[in-house]
């Protein structure tokens, strides 16, 4: 949406990116499966995913679904699933275009391959032109969305970046 933004001349307001995976696996994972599905129409796509059992995985494991399966209305639950297969097809088809908004990235740092801030710096720069800020964060992926950590989030997108802060680092373009 920021590059849609910029392209029609606004300027973008700074992306807050919450523990993103940049290592593309699980981006690729979706790839796979949705590239079974050739389909003239992304809602078909969708109705498959749907019913894929590769799919129902993710859905279970790494979006944390499967208690929610259980425990939820099968309406509520078949809604929730329908926006999630959107999103696995809108992602696996989505080419980044660069942007030049300022980018704030939150790393939860618990149970991670050690990922340097270098290395999260020189993946964001792909993706943005713009400044980029990163901060740890002692959290796991699931913690950092949650209090306290969610109230250092709000901290860490409305807070001027201080010099002293040694979990701080900034880069231009």
């Amino acid at each position: 949406m920021a590059a849609q933004w910029e392209a029609e001349g606004h300027d973008a307001p700074p992306l807050l990116v919450v523990d993103t995976p940049f290592d593309g696996e699980f981006a690729a994972r979706l790839q796979h499966i949705v590239r079974d599905f050739s389909c003239e129409h992304d809602a078909q796509r969708v109705d498959l995913l749907l019913n894929d059992d590769r799919f129902n995985a993710v859905l279970d494991n790494d979006f944390y679904l499967s208690a929610a399966r259980h425990r939820a209305h099968p309406h509520v639950f078949s809604h929730l699933s329908r926006l999630h297969a959107a999103n696995a097809v809108a992602i696996a088809q989505h080419r980044p275009l660069q942007i030049r908004a300022p980018m704030l990235y939150a790393r939860a740092t618990r149970g991670k391959s050690e990922t340097t801030r270098d290395q999260l710096v020189a993946q964001l720069r792909t993706l943005t032109v713009g400044e980029i800020t990163v901060k740890m964060f002692d959290d796991d992926h699931n913690s950092i969305v949650r209090e306290p950590s969610a109230q250092a989030l709000s901290c860490f997108l409305g807070a001027e970046p201080a010099a002293a802060d040694p979990d701080l680092r900034l880069t231009q373009a």
